[in-house]
């Protein structure tokens, strides 16, 4: 048990790390501005509502058990530092299972998410209610995109499920 933990979480890290070194060198550079001029920060920025999505790839780990899991993830971020907007995990290995619901989101700085989630686990022995609280990190990309990790534990009728990937997003 322990064991397979430790080497799918491993897994999981050095696909996320590769992913994310590879993205390194499409980041854009916060702070450069053509020209020499003094960056804008973003308190200066007047704040404008948004919607975004993204799609996360990773592994949830539940006792001795592994699986894949697929998410999508949508946001309506009305505030700088809130947003709403509902998700879908599905969760593909020894059996299957769908989570969805509403999320609530904050955001302490443009880059943290702190996610709460309650919303139903659809698994193959029936539909259980279930919470969520998660955490990612966003890196800019060129063109609006973003990547990062993002981990999520989630507490279904006594049970305690781990879960761990990347994400690729983009605002719109």
């Amino acid at each position: 048990m322990s064991g397979l933990f430790s080497l799918a979480v491993r897994r999981v890290w050095l696909v996320s790390g590769l992913a994310l070194f590879t993205a390194s060198g499409l980041c854009a550079q916060e702070g450069s501005v053509a020209g020499g001029a003094a960056p804008v920060g973003p308190d200066t920025v007047r704040f404008s509502p948004y919607h975004g999505a993204d799609f996360f790839l990773g592994g949830t780990f539940e006792s001795s058990t592994v699986g894949v899991t697929l998410g999508l993830d949508y946001d309506y971020r009305w505030h700088k530092w809130y947003s709403a907007g509902g998700l879908a995990y599905v969760v593909l290995g020894h059996s299957t299972a769908l989570s969805i619901g509403p999320q609530f989101s904050m955001h302490p700085t443009d880059r943290i998410t702190a996610q709460l989630s309650p919303g139903a686990r659809v698994e193959d022995d029936g539909t259980q209610f279930q919470f969520r609280a998660a955490l990612g990190y966003a890196f800019p990309l060129r063109g609006r995109w973003t990547v990062g990790p993002r981990t999520a534990f989630d507490f279904v009728g006594g049970r305690r499920i781990f879960t761990l990937g990347a994400t690729i997003g983009r605002p719109f």
